[in-house]
């Protein structure tokens, strides 16, 4: 026992000097390019949309090979003032004093060009984040290479620090060549989070448990194949909604090792129905299917998301199919909980209408009309369209309500069928809220978890459910502070957790480093391998890297103990959903309150997509 101690803190000193790389880098000079190219370097986003075009540029520079360009001609708008933003962590720049030096350019620039250096805190009186910015001197016309210098203290109370590029008006500008310096001293990567101490690397390494595989095995039925499991099994016990997360929605690993950890819930943990976060009807084919359903398992897969069009997801459907096969009084289910699409469930309520009750059918029809025929396009509708979308839903929704017992009462009626349509209307009145809310309010959320408890008490109200989706939306929430939780504690996995307690159980899927697949952007839609930057010292990831490399094991199980109070304070958590991600570490949540266990691989590599 001794030894082990020593081993390990004699390994977290000699790390220290390697791990000082796993910090977040500054691209002030945007000599490193994000996945999308010349047109954004990595780091930099748009603050605010508008005509002008931010692109890097490498014929116009003062230093290195790029600068930052801007161009605007759009005399119709008058070329409103837009941004680029570069956001920095904190963590190192509170109660310091900051400086930003910054060369701008500009051609025939009849608005103006500036630097900003700034930082957000949170206001309490508001109940929201606010931002504190300095601006240097506005240039315009036309002008040769000139520095320009902004400083500012940094309180203690700054959540984020940013530097902006500013362009308003006709013209071009060029930005390059910044540098940020910290009490007078030039830096180039900051510091995310203090490091974890030797006593609890220490406590990590005795407690991470090795996972031999990270994909289902021929012989997965092995009690000997599943023995790395066995803490799983023994945390999860009769819980009858396992949570299976993932930090990207792209990477092979999280698949293939939800692949194993389902095929082992199925043969000993007796779960028999498998949902996805993908819209409910649209999975019902992939039900069918696997009932014994024609066609194939990539018809089958018809109208789900992008991101589940791999080879990973359609092997767990066929080997849910072939299951069914060989078990044909015991099979499984595969069922989505999503809530996104209009068309299928509209058109299934109709149907359930027109042979259950014509009255209803024929005021159906009238009073969602308008939802029907332009709820797929409502991005282009004001919001009281939308309002009365909603309490058109609403009202279908409490009459079928108030039908329902009668329904339900009649033995000429088949009762499964009227569960179905009463959840055809659920789900039309779902979309329609959602779109009226907006994807910020996170209701989004409320209505799956209102899916998977329907699915838990009135489909399958006698089998155990595994649940696949995102870390976020899978996360517990129950720190008391929202800000430490995920999702500002307004997840799917909140609500179950709140109504279901020690019945649900979340398990994150977390990784050091690799790549994923994911859209280019949110306005381009070209699928790319995208680099996962590096945990930063001071997150769980970036610890659980040195523990995988002293225990020589590349994947990891860690369960999360209600009783480690460090374990509680806020770290640094990874967000990457199905858009490329550059940074993506801004995220401080308390982790034993979002999830039960951690599954850690060190290293992956993006999922493999199947060309439709």
């Amino acid at each position: 026992m001794n030894s082990k101690k020593i081993s390990v803190v004699t390994f977290f000193i000699l790390s220290i000097s390697i791990r000082l790389i796993a910090q977040q880098p500054l691209n002030l000079d945007f000599e490193v390019k994000s996945v999308e190219g010349i047109n954004r370097p990595w780091g930099w986003d748009i603050k605010s949309w508008g005509p002008t075009i931010f692109n890097m540029d490498s014929l116009t520079v003062k230093n290195g090979k790029f600068s930052m360009h801007s161009k605007c001609q759009d005399n119709q708008h008058l070329c409103t003032p837009q941004s680029m933003i570069f956001g920095i962590e904190s963590f190192e720049l509170k109660n310091q004093k900051i400086s930003l030096t910054g060369n701008i350019k500009t051609l025939n620039l009849k608005g103006n060009a500036s630097l900003s250096l700034g930082y957000t805190y949170f206001n309490g009186e508001s109940d929201s984040f606010l931002e504190i910015d300095t601006t240097s001197t506005p240039i315009s016309g036309s002008t040769e290479w000139k520095e320009f210098l902004v400083d500012m203290e940094v309180p203690d109370s700054a959540q984020m620090v940013y530097i902006t590029i500013n362009h308003a008006g006709t013209g071009e500008a060029w930005f390059d060549d910044f540098e940020l310096s910290i009490s007078g001293k030039p830096v180039d990567k900051v510091m995310v989070a203090p490091p974890l101490s030797k006593q609890e690397m220490t406590w990590l390494v005795n407690n991470s448990r090795p996972i031999n595989y990270v994909f289902p095995t021929d012989s997965i039925a092995d009690t000997n194949e599943n023995s790395d499991l066995v803490a799983f099994k023994n945390l999860v016990s009769n819980s009858r909604l396992i949570a299976l997360g993932e930090a990207t929605h792209g990477t092979r690993e999280f698949f293939t090792l939800k692949n194993r950890l389902f095929q082992f819930a199925v043969k000993d943990l007796g779960v028999r129905v498998f949902a996805i976060e993908d819209n409910q009807l649209v999975v019902e084919k992939v039900n069918i299917y696997i009932h014994g359903g024609k066609g194939t398992a990539i018809e089958s897969m018809s109208g789900m998301f992008d991101v589940w069009y791999t080879e990973s997801v359609l092997a767990l459907i066929e080997w849910v199919k072939s299951y069914n096969k060989t078990h044909i009084e015991d099979q499984l289910s595969f069922v989505g909980f999503d809530m996104q699409e209009i068309n299928r469930p509209i058109d299934s309520l109709f149907a359930f209408l027109k042979n259950l009750d014509t009255v209803l059918f024929e005021k159906s029809k009238t009073t969602l009309k308008s939802l029907k025929d332009n709820g797929s396009r409502s991005y282009e509708v004001n919001d009281s369209t939308k309002l009365s979308w909603l309490n058109s839903a609403n009202e279908i929704l409490e009459e079928i309500k108030s039908k329902s017992s009668q329904w339900l009462s009649s033995s000429t009626n088949d009762k499964e069928h009227i569960i179905m349509g009463m959840q055809y209307a659920k789900l039309v009145k779902q979309f329609a809220e959602n779109i009226y809310k907006g994807h910020w309010s996170l209701y989004r959320d409320e209505a799956m978890a209102e899916n998977i408890t329907w699915l838990l008490e009135s489909r399958f109200p006698k089998s155990k459910i595994v649940i696949w989706a995102h870390d976020v939306h899978i996360s517990r929430g129950d720190h008391s502070n929202p800000a430490f939780n995920l999702n500002s504690s307004i997840s799917m996995g909140s609500f179950l957790s709140k109504k279901y307690g020690n019945e649900y159980k979340s398990f994150s899927l977390s990784t050091y480093q690799g790549a994923y697949l994911a859209l280019t952007s949110y306005i381009d839609f070209t699928k790319v391998h995208c680099t996962l930057f590096k945990s930063p010292i001071g997150s769980l990831d970036e610890a659980l890297h040195q523990v995988s490399i002293l225990k020589n094991s590349p994947n990891l199980f860690l369960e999360l103990p209600r009783t480690k109070d460090w374990l509680y304070a806020p770290l640094p958590k990874r967000f990457a959903n199905h858009v490329s991600i550059d940074y993506g570490y801004w995220e401080r949540v308390s982790i034993p309150d979002q999830f039960d266990g951690i599954f850690f691989i060190d290293k992956t590599i993006p999922s493999t997509f199947i060309i439709k």
